[in-house]
């Protein structure tokens, strides 16, 4: 036994991958930029499935840079960023 679970380099370096990416975005996209707001999807999906597959270990255990929490917040924020372009679009095409 090595003390390190199985697996965490390996999903910690993606994260940070995704970080990164994430971090390029900029803050808005406009409704009619369907090619940003796909990839964004396509981005949001794949962080969605790799933090499903986050050990959630106790801080204890995880090393001091642990990049789960960051990549949460930047989750969150891409998808507060889908609810508010879905909602000026609605806004702005509602009958």
């Amino acid at each position: 036994m090595t003390g390190e679970p199985k697996g965490l380099p390996g999903w910690e370096s993606d994260a940070r991958l995704f970080c990164e990416a994430m971090a390029s975005k900029p803050d808005a996209v406009s409704v009619d930029d369907t090619a940003e707001l796909r990839d964004r999807f396509m981005l949001s999906a794949a962080i969605n499935r790799h933090l499903r597959a986050d050990p959630l270990l106790p801080p204890a255990l995880l090393p001091d840079d642990w990049p789960g929490s960051g990549l949460r917040h930047e989750f969150g924020r891409i998808c507060t960023d889908f609810i508010t372009t879905i909602l000026t679009y609605l806004e702005t095409n509602s009958s």
